[in-house]
């Protein structure tokens, strides 16, 4: 409730600037209009981790998205209204530097256009990236030793 995302103006120019620099993909909810609609993401939801693994940098306003990039080993600058308070953000931003968390477009902005212009930009994040792999949990790895050790008791 009372939270608003980047305006279509902002958009605009922001996609004008970074695709100088970049190829832009646009991935949205909300119908675009037609000046974006060529920077359209059009791939099922189910290959979204793919797309957010092979991009060079994830710009937007989905701390979601913005996570599981950085978790992936793509520089995530994220803009948002409550950007950074979560503990996965804290934590991905603070302990990690995987992920740059903004309140203010300007800034996030900047920051994108910042990494963009950086050398060897993807290879620094992936090797960033395992070290968050490295000190997780494998939940699936847990789960099957669970089941190894303990069995499964169904009442079907």
């Amino acid at each position: 409730i009372g939270e608003s995302g980047v305006d279509i103006e902002l958009r605009a120019e922001m996609v004008r600037k970074l695709e100088d620099r970049c190829r832009v993909f646009i991935s949205s909810e909300d119908v675009l209009p037609p000046e974006l609609e060529r920077y359209q993401l059009r791939v099922p939801p189910e290959v979204i981790h793919q797309v957010l693994c092979f991009a060079r940098l994830y710009l937007g306003e989905s701390p979601t998205m913005a996570t599981e990039s950085a978790v992936l080993g793509t520089p995530a600058v994220l803009v948002s209204s409550w950007a950074g308070e979560a503990g996965n953000m804290k934590e991905l931003e603070n302990k990690y530097g995987l992920m740059f968390c903004f309140k203010d477009t300007e800034p996030a902005f900047e920051k994108a256009l910042q990494l963009l212009g950086q050398p060897n930009l993807k290879e620094k994040w992936y090797k960033l990236s395992r070290k968050v792999w490295e000190e997780k949990l494998d939940v699936t790895e847990w789960l099957v030793k669970q089941v190894e050790e303990y069995g499964v008791e169904t009442d079907f």
